[in-house]
């Protein structure tokens, strides 16, 4: 199955599903030298290798703030926004270890945020469960503080938090 009939049936039963392959980008059409994150500063010039897609990731790159999200694909220009993946741990794993790991300050946290969603992109903190399958109490008292600090609340986008900063930071 390929990944075009993948996202339909995704699609088909969870239309709001939010679909991407990491390294969805690339230098040439046809392959498969993903471009670097760092480099998609310029609209149209870098071609899908997965697609379709609904968002560009490449974990645990953070991308440019003069990210750029016109990508083509036979000849089509498509809008693509990048997802940046990070760590609760400043150590990339996505799974907890057996010993406790240090993790973010909120500070940085905080930082990460903004610097994610500044233009118009998002962020995903993993939060990885322990062997038990629970989330230690200072990893969730961390991500709780960050959600207070931005003034999230539950299922409420945070949109308005991201136009505030930039009303702040222009």
């Amino acid at each position: 199955m390929g990944l075009d009939q993948v996202y339909k049936l995704v699609k088909f039963y969870s239309p709001n599903c939010a679909i991407s392959v990491n390294h969805t980008i690339v230098y040439k059409e046809g392959e498969r030298n993903a471009a670097l994150p760092s480099t998609m500063t310029e609209d149209n010039k870098y071609y899908f290798q997965y697609f379709p897609s609904d968002f560009r990731l490449w974990d645990p790159k953070l991308i440019t703030r003069y990210d750029k999200k016109q990508y083509l694909h036979k000849g089509q220009s498509y809008y693509l926004p990048y997802e940046h993946t990070i760590c609760l741990s400043s150590r990339w794993n996505w799974f907890q270890k057996s010993t406790e790991l240090p993790i973010r300050s909120v500070d940085e946290l905080e930082e990460l945020f903004y610097w994610s969603t500044d233009n118009d992109n998002c962020l995903v903190v993993n939060v990885p469960p322990d062997q038990t399958g629970r989330i230690r109490e200072y990893e969730a008292n961390a991500v709780i503080e960050l959600g207070k600090r931005l003034g999230l609340k539950k299922a409420s986008p945070c949109l308005k938090t991201v136009s505030l900063f930039r009303q702040k930071h222009p």
